[in-house]
């Protein structure tokens, strides 16, 4: 029998770990009284639980200036004020107690720069997590950027992305209140969390593989960051990194040993990517018929990892349902003899994204919100794109947008895609600045999954965007900003699951050598390639959401030709 604290571990008590596993949850409450029976030994026990208070505090994130402030806890919350300019000055917050408008005092100065509000579709929408980066600003550490992301789409980033990262909480649930502190401008900032009915449905699969060994048990964490697998002809070893409540990552023990002679790391992009499933092998490691893995292979929401191992043997698969790992238990002594998991069952492992607007910030702003699917588009444009109107599908149902901006084009298009099978993917155009000093939106050109319709408008303007690089998606609704033109756009964007896009291919060519993996990104820009009377090495550009990153270079430059390939 193990006992747990909320401070620590107390035991195994007792000499063998064989039988039944059995465990009361830890993340229920305080126990309070046991109950069981005996015969004349302890043939069996159970637990009294008084649920503990489910608020969790967290942060503050940022410098140690200004004054202490907190809102406490409410309801919900319902509106948020941002004002930036290269720091975040200051945050107002509006509260939904029980029915009753709450607005906390302003949390920081009252320097100017551009004022965003965040207006929640309360009460169905609400906030799950704020991100961002910190830094020193002259002589005090302050807030430099913030991202809001509720249970429906991403509000930000607010302010200069540079400095140091945060992300809070790290666990499902609705924020209902903030605190940190501030001055001048918002020095830091933390959040306090109403825990999610879903995060206690955690559900225990397997252990799978052979009941030799010592039993062991991760336990339930926030997230999976990375997890480390020691592997030859057989698995001998895993462990793995986790996020607990507290933002910080620590990594469970070595489960097995090093008696295989590769060792193959999985990093996960977390917040984004999670493991969902875990396949594999095992089979007899010696004459006495002890079981081991042969090869274990891993599937999270974007890609597939491995197999690591070969492939031989008894097959096995968990879940059968979709769900994020969380914990890791299972059996093992000199090698792993079984794995099993703890599963926080999802229903929506895609939530919608918000990205822009782009163009300007001129005339009024609209939402159209987000629904099923779009059935078609209706643009007015000249020289200019003077309006667009939208027609949405909402589970089968037609729901017409208003006319964003004015009919005074030169002529009327209509987009009428085929749905249900086809959909927009990406939205790309120009603006530039009008001889009243407004920015308007000059061209509009929409991708579908099937084709390419525009541009519309004379594409004459200084500035272009795009949205086809961020991520591959269902566009599900627009919002942005008009007077009498249409002044800017954004989207809404619902991302198809990768694991149902991406395919990976083994590699070709001997088993000698490190292995490596560059993972997956948006796409690639160039490859430079070392030849001689081999190839020496490759070293790849990629684009990520926009940005270029370079992976290593992989092989050595010991002369020879270098060949670019540039497919942009």
């Amino acid at each position: 029998m193990v006992v747990k604290s909320n401070r620590r571990v107390f035991g195994p008590f007792g000499t063998k770990e064989e039988g039944n596993y059995f465990l009361v949850p830890s993340n229920i409450g305080k126990i309070v009284g046991f109950f069981g029976s005996y015969d004349p030994y302890l043939t069996s026990v159970g637990v009294y639980v008084e649920p503990t208070d489910h608020f969790k505090s967290f942060g503050p994130f940022g410098g140690d200036g200004g004054a202490y402030w907190d809102d406490g806890t409410y309801t919900t919350i319902k509106r948020i004020t941002v004002v930036s300019e290269s720091v975040i000055n200051s945050i107002h917050i509006e509260y939904d107690n029980n029915g009753t408008l709450v607005s906390s005092t302003k949390h920081g100065g009252s320097g100017g720069g551009t004022a965003d509000v965040v207006d929640l579709d309360y009460p169905d929408e609400y906030v799950t997590s704020i991100s961002g980066y910190h830094g020193r600003n002259l002589s005090s550490a302050v807030v430099q950027s913030i991202t809001i992301k509720t249970n429906r789409r991403v509000y930000g980033p607010f302010g200069v992305e540079k400095g140091k990262d945060f992300s809070f909480p790290q666990t499902e649930g609705k924020i209902i209140g903030f605190h940190g502190r501030c001055g001048d401008h918002l020095n830091s900032i933390g959040g306090h969390l109403e825990p999610t009915s879903s995060l206690y449905a955690v559900k225990t699969i397997g252990p799978f593989g052979e009941g030799k060994g010592y039993l062991w048990d991760d336990e339930v964490h926030s997230a999976i960051k990375q997890i480390r697998i020691t592997h030859g002809a057989f698995v001998s070893s895993i462990c793995t990194e986790y996020y607990n409540d507290d933002g910080l990552s620590k990594w469970s023990k070595k489960h097995g040993q090093d008696l295989e002679p590769k060792m193959s790391t999985i990093k996960l992009d977390y917040p984004d990517e999670f493991p969902t499933s875990v396949t594999g092998y095992y089979d007899s490691i010696n004459e006495m018929n002890d079981y081991s893995f042969t090869s274990l292979t891993f599937q999270s929401n974007r890609r597939t990892y491995g197999p690591f191992g070969r492939e031989f043997g008894k097959r096995f698969s968990f879940p059968s349902f979709d769900g994020k790992i969380l914990g890791f238990h299972g059996r093992s002594s000199g090698y792993l003899y079984a794995l099993g998991a703890h599963i926080h069952p999802i229903s929506d492992p895609t939530p919608s994204k918000s990205f822009g607007p782009f163009g300007g910030r001129d005339g009024d702003q609209w939402d159209d919100g987000f629904y099923t699917t779009i059935r078609q588009l209706v643009i007015s444009s000249g020289s200019i794109v003077n309006s667009i109107c939208i027609e949405y599908d909402k589970n089968g149902q037609s729901i017409w947008s208003s006319k964003h901006g004015q009919s005074v084009g030169d002529k009327t298009y209509t987009i009428k895609l085929d749905i249900p099978d086809e959909f927009l993917i990406s939205t790309s155009g120009s603006y530039s600045s009008a001889n009243s000093g407004s920015t308007i939106i000059e061209s509009l050109t929409f991708q579908s999954n099937k084709k390419i319709y525009g541009p519309f408008g004379t594409g004459s303007g200084n500035k272009e965007f795009s949205l086809s690089s961020i991520s591959y998606g269902k566009i599900i609704g627009f919002h942005g900003t008009c007077s009498d033109y249409l002044h800017s756009i954004g989207v809404y964007l619902k991302p198809i699951p990768m694991s149902y896009q991406l395919e990976t291919c083994k590699p070709c060519g001997g088993q000698d050598g490190n292995v490596w993996d560059d993972g997956f990104h948006t796409t690639i820009r160039q490859l430079i390639v070392g030849v001689g009377s081999i190839v020496h090495s490759l070293q790849v550009e990629y684009d990520k959401h926009g940005r270029s990153m370079w992976c290593g270079r992989r092989g050595y430059s010991i002369g020879g030709n270098k060949y670019m390939v540039s497919p942009l």
